[in-house]
């Protein structure tokens, strides 16, 4: 008699497609492809986050679990890129897994023990193994201190409907694959998140701009190649990087490096200014 064969399709950030053959399981599609989390799936995915935690929970914990996803997708992408090119060379089997650990093959340096992978293989211990993870992690990366490693997940669990909650969005962030992320699309998720929490935010004092406010305000100033922009209040310095974005479209990229962009910010807001100063070529001063 011959094997009959179902397939199945696992939730919807998954993707990842399951041949059986008599309930044996022979293969897996992300055995095969690498299947990247689209923009929509990832803001789908913010919503369903945002809705297990509603107002009772910081809504930066979860941007803090989802950079932690999205730097342990990106080591895990680098290394397994770096030990391709390793055993191309030549290298042994052996010899290529130890230096694809490498820091040269990694923008941040991530202790291989904390993975995504790895601290999902201990549940019950995860508070104790994320509260290590961002401190080691801020430690190794200066430019996260007081990014990664601002929020206490030890204290946080101490409620047991915490401890819940985070397990939830542990395992509902575990579908999702943010290796080779941009910044616009993760840019686009925080963004969601913090419009969705703003009124809860404005009763503590935090005021959030809505993208389309931003827009035209960029749009009303107009600025040009070798203006300065100063933004008293930067936040996540949103208005000046549409800023950058409106004069390269309108430009060009090379015109648009020379926009002075001047922020202004507060050092208990979290924001990871040295690395935005790096990457986007702002001018920051602290109150």
């Amino acid at each position: 008699m011959r094997s009959t064969w179902d397939q199945q399709q696992s939730n919807t950030f998954q993707k990842n497609k399951i041949y059986r053959m008599n309930s044996f399981v022979v293969m897996t599609l992300a055995d095969y492809i690498e299947i990247e989390t689209t923009r929509d799936e990832l803001i789908r995915a913010c919503k369903q986050a945002a809705d297990l935690i509603r107002t009772r929970v910081d809504y930066k914990y979860i941007l803090v679990l989802l950079f932690l996803k999205r730097l342990s997708d990106e080591w895990k992408r680098e290394y397994n890129e770096a030990l391709k090119t390793l055993l191309e060379k030549g290298l042994s089997k052996e010899e290529a897994e130890n230096l694809a650990k490498d820091r040269s093959f990694h923008r941040f340096e991530y202790p291989e023990r904390y993975t995504w992978e790895e601290l999902r293989k201990n549940i019950n211990g995860l508070p104790v193994r994320l509260s290590e993870a961002l401190k080691l992690l801020a430690e190794k990366n200066p430019e996260l201190q007081g990014v990664v490693d601002r929020l206490d997940f030890l204290e946080f669990t101490r409620h047991r409907d915490n401890f819940d909650i985070l397990v939830q969005l542990f395992e509902l962030f575990s579908g999702l694959n943010l290796g080779r992320a941009s910044d616009s699309i993760l840019g686009d998720a925080y963004e969601w998140l913090i419009g969705y929490f703003a009124p809860q935010k404005a009763k503590e004092g935090e005021v959030f701009t809505p993208s389309e406010v931003v827009d035209l305000i960029v749009r009303i100033v107009d600025p040009k190649p070798m203006d300065s922009v100063y933004d008293p209040a930067a936040g996540y310095a949103r208005m000046l990087i549409r800023a950058y974005d409106y004069v390269k479209q309108k430009y060009g990229e090379e015109e648009a490096r020379e926009l002075d962009r001047l922020a202004e910010e507060t050092k208990k807001n979290g924001v990871p200014w040295d690395k935005l100063k790096a990457e986007l070529g702002l001018r920051v001063t602290r109150l």
